[in-house]
């Protein structure tokens, strides 16, 4: 995406133990959708939202994989009502399409962060705020990820692991 600033270089693919790596945050019920590291040999299934509604599988994926929501009853807020199991977010329809093609994931800590543009400043409901990001959690996830970073020069698989925790 053109509307990230990226604070710690990518991890090289020699760290990649998954199908897919996807940084921590902001999954609005799924998983997030901003970036993926994947190889060649997954990135069809990743892609394939679609065309899995061309070929009617998406009902199928999410009714299969997502749980419907719970929700409090309107007009009896001690009740409650399960919401229907459609893709309610880009990222419930992504994990829908990860779990439905059983790709495995792993977890890498936030190492950017939405940009103000100018449809953010204009159009959006999120309105960006000072200091020219768009969403609190996931600059203060990605300045996390520069202090556990450091001085180093590239990832190790200690490192990852111990920046991924520490936003847990």
């Amino acid at each position: 995406r053109c509307d990230m600033e990226w604070v710690v270089p990518h991890p090289p693919p020699s760290l990649w133990l998954r199908d897919v790596a996807i940084p921590l945050g902001e999954d609005w019920g799924g998983v997030n959708d901003r970036h993926a590291a994947m190889s060649r040999d997954v990135a069809a299934a990743y892609l394939s939202g679609w065309e899995m509604l061309l070929n009617q599988t998406a009902a199928q994926a999410m009714a299969a994989v997502i749980e419907p929501l719970v929700l409090p009853s309107p007009g009896d807020p001690g009740a409650r009502y399960a919401a229907p199991p459609y893709p309610d977010s880009q990222e419930r329809w992504l994990q829908a399409r990860l779990v439905w093609y059983g790709l495995s994931q792993e977890r890498w800590p936030t190492m950017s962060f939405l940009r103000c543009t100018e449809a953010t400043l204009t159009k959006s409901p999120f309105r960006c705020l000072a200091g020219g990001f768009k969403y609190p959690f996931e600059k203060l996830n990605a300045d996390a990820t520069v202090h556990c970073f450091g001085k180093q020069r590239d990832w190790s698989p200690t490192l990852l692991a111990g920046c991924r925790e520490s936003q847990r």
